[in-house]
């Protein structure tokens, strides 16, 4: 259905299918994938910021290795997604953002969601994602079922980030938007570990709203 009305391609759909073949365990995790390429897509229809690229797969996979006092250490990165937003208002060579996007639903530790936001910081620093995707910058969107999950992984995240680094790691609940009313997930519903507990709320892309939202 959603191949027929031109939201996903069939070289999307059909790993897709064959995820959900596997087991029911992930059944809910895939279905929130599904279910942001496609508010992305809906938001787009009525906004200036449209979805341009999304990709899925274990072509997304690569790792990277970080040093420590025990040695060298392989970390993985996985993202569940990476997609591109083109802001149509910027001029072209500084228009596109792109994004890695975590889904969190309340079952990782904290432990190995640190390692997972460090695996990031480090694939960053290293200027890995430059060379596997030819990109200049990237940020990674967490994504979580609760606006209280999205404020702790935040709050956690911040204690592993240098400053310079937080910026490019934003949070938010999925209760912020819905299949209904997919506008807000491009508004300032997003959370950072730059706010160093301020509790500022950001767009999606920087300066696509004219100011920031205080939350109380």
């Amino acid at each position: 259905m959603l191949v027929a009305l031109g939201i996903i391609s069939g070289d999307v759909s059909s790993p897709r299918l064959r995820v959900y073949e596997l087991k029911e365990l992930f059944l809910k995790h895939e279905m929130l994938i599904v279910d942001h390429h496609i508010l992305f897509t809906l938001a787009g229809k009525t906004s200036p910021l449209r979805l341009v690229d999304w990709q899925e797969g274990r072509g997304l996979f690569d790792s990277v290795v970080i040093a420590n006092t025990e040695g060298a250490k392989r970390l993985p990165v996985r993202p569940d997604a990476f997609f591109t937003i083109e802001d149509t208002r910027r001029g072209e060579g500084g228009n596109r953002f792109h994004f890695f996007l975590e889904i969190d639903r309340s079952t990782m530790p904290h432990a190995s969601f640190k390692e997972k936001i460090h695996a990031y910081w480090q694939y960053r620093e290293q200027g890995l994602h430059a060379k596997k995707w030819g990109i200049k910058s990237f940020r990674v969107l967490t994504v979580t079922l609760t606006g209280a999950r999205a404020r702790n992984l935040r709050d956690l995240a911040a204690t592993i980030l240098p400053e310079g680094a937080r910026k490019h790691f934003l949070f938010t609940a999925a209760d912020n938007y819905s299949l209904q009313d997919p506008n807000p997930i491009f508004g300032d519903i997003y959370l950072s570990p730059r706010d160093n507990g301020q509790h500022v709320t950001y767009p999606l892309i920087p300066g696509a709203e004219s100011s920031l939202k205080r939350i109380a």
